[in-house]
């Protein structure tokens, strides 16, 4: 299955696979990396950047490659992984918070082996009841993965904390590399254009 984007549209779909071990449902999906991040994201009426809102912390890192190089706007930095798989970025909200879409940006002409290729996305009140929002595979690395969370019927999930597990990386290498990271939450809370359009 796949999400596409044309332009600042996105599908947001699979919301029936079964999860593996337990009852209810997992999402799992691939990404098309693209170009640039939705206008309808960056500059529209329904989405504003809450990266900011969150304290940020990594698993390991490489010395002066670490949550600022997240951070800078700079596709020339990175964060850099120091240590086995999984690798993890959590973020704590001192509140609960609509998060819409994480969009994380890869290069794999630069950093190979080191960008990730399968990544789970969770959420929870605190770290004991986190639960898997959706399980991504890139189909591509090579610019932003925008990765919609929205619960069905809604342009949002709500959470006191989001974490990002690398879980593999792009010809089986160990450590992982990660340039940008953004995260959206929305405005109102209706159902959006961005991840109803079918396309």
């Amino acid at each position: 299955l796949d999400i596409k984007m044309s332009g600042s549209i996105l599908r947001e779909f699979n919301e029936h696979v079964p999860a593996r071990g337990r009852s209810g449902v997992r999402r799992e999906v691939t990404i098309s990396c693209t170009e640039s991040i939705p206008e309808q994201l960056l500059h529209g009426r329904e989405y504003f950047d809450i990266s900011d809102e969150a304290a940020w912390v990594v698993s390991t890192y490489k010395r002066g490659h670490g949550v600022p190089a997240l951070r800078d706007a700079s596709h020339n930095t990175y964060w850099q992984t120091n240590g086995p798989l999984p690798h993890l970025l959590t973020l704590y909200f001192n509140r609960l918070t609509l998060i819409s879409h994480l969009c994380i940006y890869v290069d794999t002409d630069v950093d190979g082996s080191y960008t990730p290729k399968t990544l789970s996305i969770r959420r929870g009140t605190q770290l004991c009841d986190m639960v898997e929002n959706v399980l991504v595979h890139l189909a591509n690395f090579k610019g932003w993965a925008v990765i919609p969370l929205c619960a069905r019927g809604r342009n949002f999930v709500s959470a006191f904390i989001l974490q990002i597990a690398i879980l593999a990386n792009h010809l089986n290498g160990r450590d992982s590399c990660i340039r940008q990271i953004k995260v959206f939450g929305p405005k109102f809370e209706w159902k959006s254009e961005l991840v109803s359009i079918m396309i």
